[in-house]
């Protein structure tokens, strides 16, 4: 095979890849363009640096000198409040605005928390990303980005079906039921990620001395 033709099959492969992953990417830019906006903002904004401030010291205080079950529950918990928000934007066609919106909150609130850290800490801001926050933000964002594709996906559904003349509740029902089981195993990626939070906080926060 020639090396022309090798090359176009790869470029036509990694194009179908892309248009069948079109909402997730769409999405992770989305959260992306938040994480900049918010790295932006924290020198620019004293309310993105009050509100980094805050959210830094209340991680450390569930966090230190706290039991693994302790910190397990409570980064669950705070996990699950962002998950519950995108599964309710799912349930209605309004979740085609509000999905983006939240994927670009969540995306600013983690690049000003990273920003102030660095900008606080330096060279200590950086390690203590490395080794404590970014493993299990890494995994829940993978989570939260396909909790968001389900959500957008399905109030699509629904924003068709709504303005159907062969309005179909029992499909609806059978979408909604997809929908959920979908979620439910998103929600072992959560719990992954509350365990590495767990695991990596009382393994290496003890190093940190802010």
């Amino acid at each position: 095979m020639r090396k022309g033709t090798v090359l176009n099959l790869n470029k036509l492969t990694f194009l179908n890849s892309a248009r069948k992953n079109k909402t997730l990417i769409f999405l992770s830019a989305v959260f992306l363009l938040g994480i900049t906006l918010g790295i932006i903002f924290l020198s620019k904004s004293d309310t993105t640096l009050m509100f980094s401030k805050f959210t830094f010291e209340n991680f450390l205080s569930v966090r230190l000198d706290k039991p693994f079950w302790q910190i397990l529950l409570k980064s669950l918990f705070y996990s699950l409040v962002y998950v519950f928000l995108m599964f309710v934007c799912g349930t209605s066609f309004v979740g085609i605005v509000l999905t983006p919106v939240l994927a670009l909150i969540k995306g600013y609130l983690y690049g000003g928390f990273l920003a102030y850290i660095y900008a606080t800490y330096l060279l200590k801001g950086i390690a203590f990303n490395a080794v404590i926050f970014l493993p299990s933000a890494l995994i829940f964002t993978i989570a939260f980005l396909f909790c968001a594709k389900l959500s957008l996906n399905f109030s699509y559904e629904l924003l068709g079906l709504t303005f159907r003349e062969n309005y179909n509740s029992p499909k609806i029902y059978t979408l909604f039921k997809n929908y959920c089981s979908k979620y439910l195993l998103n929600l072992i990626f959560v719990l992954i990620s509350a365990i590495v939070d767990a695991l990596s906080s009382i393994v290496f926060l003890k190093f940190f001395d802010f």
